[in-house]
């Protein structure tokens, strides 16, 4: 079982996750995934290796497709240096009247190297998938 320290440090990542993609930083949100992860957010994207993770990053975050990545029902579970985590996804556009954008449910495997917990493996499978690619 995952100590209550490390529940909160994964709980924390994934909001460093969001965070990252939100404000626009694509090398803080590529730095949340380990150097071989794989990101796995079909039809809009499937990234292998930092890289292409970083690439993608930084032709999505444009003023067009900024908006706030909402998560909620966060279920952690693991032990040691592993964990798997199920998220639910609610986007919501900026603007004076945001309006809901995609929704649906990551899951998640993370690895703690080097004392930072990280994603190995991030899957989101959309509810409706938005109708452009990464």
């Amino acid at each position: 079982m995952l100590s209550t320290d490390d529940h909160l440090a994964v709980v924390n990542h994934i909001a460093r996750y969001n965070h990252a993609i939100d404000l626009g930083t694509p090398e803080e949100w590529s730095a949340c995934f380990t150097d071989d992860a794989e990101f796995d957010a079909e039809p809009v994207v499937h990234c292998h290796g930092r890289a292409e993770l970083l690439a993608f990053a930084k032709s999505t975050l444009t003023p067009q497709r900024l908006g706030r990545h909402w998560n909620t029902n966060i279920l952690v579970e693991g032990a040691g240096d592993r964990a798997t985590s199920r998220v639910y996804l609610l986007m919501v556009r900026g603007g004076k009247f945001g309006e809901t954008g995609a929704t649906g449910v990551y899951s998640d495997r993370l690895l703690k190297v080097d004392g930072q917990w990280r994603f190995e493996y991030r899957k989101l499978v959309f509810d409706d998938p938005p109708d452009w690619k990464g």
